[in-house]
């Protein structure tokens, strides 16, 4: 919220200022899931607002078109346009069917917990992540949505007779790959790389 304050009788010298200050109205809630499916989300959401305003009140100057309120009980209801994208645009990942296997054995994933909470109790402070959920909320190992991305060949045409020099060039390239830190919940974080 942006108020401008204008000083129009002054001694000294005129000038208006203003200032932003930060006040909690409300909140809009679309699925991310929603933005990798397609390039963007625009339109008109209904802002959910808490039950109480504390320092606000509703305006009784706006009437509602006639052909809007259809003789129904309308409450007052807050209404934001938004525009979103990604820049660049994360393509949308899909999972890997010759691995349809492992689906309905619950016993793989509990496996992978158990494995996950021991390497936890190793190693504390490292990422681990052995299952994800897929974009209709069914769990399944993280193996799923892995690939194998060949290297430049670029990279590979540098030290054509010396597959170390190539290995470490390889190694050093992929730590140069930037990520994005992507932490939904405190106990397990994850990055997104960005390839």
């Amino acid at each position: 919220m942006m108020t401008e304050k204008h000083e129009d009788h002054c001694l000294k010298s005129c000038s208006g200022h203003s200032y932003i200050r930060k006040n909690w109205l409300g909140c809009i809630v679309f699925p991310f899931s929603a933005l990798l499916q397609q390039s963007e989300i625009s339109g008109t959401f209904q802002v959910t607002i808490p039950p109480v305003l504390l320092g606000y009140t509703w305006s009784n100057t706006y009437v509602f078109p006639k052909e809007d309120s259809n003789e129904q009980n309308l409450k007052e209801c807050t209404f934001l346009n938004i525009f979103a994208t990604i820049e660049p645009q994360i393509s949308y990942v899909t999972c890997n069917p010759t691995l349809d296997k492992f689906l309905d054995q619950t016993e793989v994933l509990q496996r992978a917990q158990i494995f996950k909470k021991n390497c936890k109790a190793m190693f504390p402070n490292r990422r681990i992540v052995t299952t994800v959920f897929n974009d209709e909320g069914i769990q399944f190992l993280v193996t799923r949505y892995i690939k194998a991305l060949n290297p430049p060949q670029q990279l590979l045409d540098i030290f054509l007779h010396n597959s170390n020099a190539t290995f470490d060039l390889i190694a050093r390239f992929v730590s140069l790959i930037p990520f994005v830190p992507n932490t939904p919940d405190e106990n397990d974080g994850s990055d997104i790389w960005m390839t």
